[in-house]
């Protein structure tokens, strides 16, 4: 880490900074036998995964602090160091495609009746999942500057530049049916 313009920055490009993971799952299973011939049951279950990746200079507007106003910017987190390659030479910022947010919600549903009628058994029944997915991943969403040496660099001529930004982050919605799951159930 240094100290430029009184921000503390990786100068590293390629090394990403926090990564936040937070995943869980809860279920919950009810079986009810209404007679030694039939059974009943119900299950439910929601997952929830919650991964996100920042640079190291997120939420300091590094570049606006280098006098290059409007680089950062609020959308989609676009607020870390922008990446500046320097042909035959180092590169300096933040890795590309970070930030990264992924949030996904998986909620499954289950019922099920198993009937026995002498050597016969029946089993009928049925299931679905309702996914829902957030995912905000950028290409260079700070920008990038490519120099074609020390220079250019120097000099300010860049060879190209580059910016993509998700401006709608999409959310993804969908109900899909699922396998019925087996249970088993022992009658008396």
């Amino acid at each position: 880490m240094v100290t430029v313009a009184d921000l503390k920055i990786n100068p590293n490009s390629g090394i990403v900074g926090t990564a936040n993971q937070l995943n869980y799952n809860s279920a919950i299973n009810y079986t009810h036998i209404f007679s030694p011939t039939l059974v009943m049951n119900l299950f439910a279950s929601y997952t929830r995964a919650d991964n996100s990746t920042y640079p190291h200079a997120v939420d300091l507007n590094p570049n606006e602090a280098f006098g290059q106003p409007n680089v950062n910017s609020p959308i989609g987190n676009a607020s870390g160091l922008a990446p500046v390659f320097v042909q035959g030479g180092a590169n300096l910022g933040d890795n590309y495609f970070v930030p990264v947010t992924h949030a996904d919600n998986t909620f499954q549903y289950m019922g099920a009746f198993a009937y026995t009628r002498g050597s016969h058994n029946v089993k009928t029944g049925a299931s679905l999942i309702r996914r829902q997915l957030f995912s905000l991943q950028s290409n260079f969403p700070e920008g990038q500057w490519v120099f074609l040496g020390y220079p250019a660099l120097l000099q300010g001529q860049y060879f190209s530049t580059t910016r993509n930004i998700d401006l709608y982050p999409p959310h993804f919605r969908v109900w899909e049916p699922a396998p019925l799951q087996p249970f088993e159930a022992r009658l008396p």
